[in-house]
């Protein structure tokens, strides 16, 4: 469980990093962790969390 959790974080960052980078734009992001979301690959608390700490960003 513990090595699944850390794949979890670390997929969900190596995405968000990549939008605070402007390498993907806020659609794909989206994208991404709803394909993340649906194969069981984040929570959805996880994905709040992350769209609470964008939804300032332009």
């Amino acid at each position: 469980m513990f090595n699944r959790d850390a794949k979890v974080i670390q997929t969900d960052l190596m995405f968000l990093c990549a939008y605070l980078n402007k390498l993907i734009s806020r659609k794909e992001l989206l994208d991404a962790l709803n394909r993340l979301l649906t194969v069981g690959g984040t929570t959805p608390e996880r994905i709040t969390f992350i769209l609470e700490n964008i939804g300032d960003e332009k």
